[in-house]
């Protein structure tokens, strides 16, 4: 497949006229938040968008996608992410050791942290820093998102993310 996926994640190329999407791996019970081994791919049901649409938060679109190979009547969306921060800047977040994920695997080397210019953030609710694939939300999705009970929905702060840049 040839489409741009971080620049239509991203709002900044049409997305084909019909996005499909198969379940290849995992569970078949669909979850709220679904991702993709394109990270920068994330389908939202509609239960989801709702919460995201009743909520006010910006920064964000849905386009209406087929999935298949799920257990789930609920209809699902691309998120788009137009909201937006400058660079991350790499000589702020510390060089750490990981262990490997697989016993007998090598440890890697990866910086721990995510940091940007807050000048260079637009105010977004739901946002991404320039050039990355990241999704970055505010404290106030994630407390929406928590009191909704959402399936397979889960956030980690942004200084315990490891980055290879």
């Amino acid at each position: 497949m040839s489409e741009d996926w971080l620049g239509i994640s991203k709002g900044k190329c049409a997305p084909p006229d019909v996005l499909r999407f198969y379940r290849d791996m995992g569970g078949k019970k669909a979850g709220d938040l679904i991702g993709s081994v394109q990270s920068q791919v994330r389908l939202i049901s509609s239960r989801m968008r709702k919460i995201l649409i009743e909520c006010g938060f910006t920064g964000w679109s849905a386009i209406p996608c087929e999935l298949a190979g799920f257990e789930s009547d609920d209809e699902f969306y691309f998120l788009v992410y137009k909201g937006q921060c400058g660079p991350l800047k790499k000589e702020m977040a510390p060089i750490v050791d990981v262990p490997p994920p697989v016993p007998g695997g090598s440890w890697t080397k990866s910086r721990k942290g995510v940091f940007f210019d807050p000048g260079s953030w637009d105010g977004s609710d739901i946002f991404s820093p320039e050039g990355t694939w990241i999704l970055m939300v505010t404290q106030r999705v994630i407390d929406a998102i928590a009191a909704s009970k959402l399936a397979n929905v889960e956030w980690k702060p942004i200084s315990e993310i490891l980055y290879t840049y």
